[in-house]
């Protein structure tokens, strides 16, 4: 949830990962009615754009695996 794995295509080899955004869970309810998980992903000018289900965007430079929240 809210991780990015790059994977070789060829070999199935995860090459990287990288944390997009945590989400920190409340105490007392239940974890799955929390969870965010990411909904869509597309490149676009060189870069990941990212949102998750809470309609929250960012961006992932795939070379410098720079995040930054848009």
């Amino acid at each position: 949830m809210g991780t990015i794995v790059a994977e070789d295509a060829d070999t199935d080899s995860v090459l990287w990962t990288q944390a997009i955004y945590t989400v920190a869970f409340e105490p007392g309810l239940e974890r799955d009615v929390q969870d965010v998980y990411i909904d869509s992903l597309r490149a676009e000018n060189g870069l990941l754009l990212i949102r998750n289900e809470d309609g929250a965007w960012f961006s992932l430079d795939p070379g410098t695996r720079e995040v930054v929240e848009r």
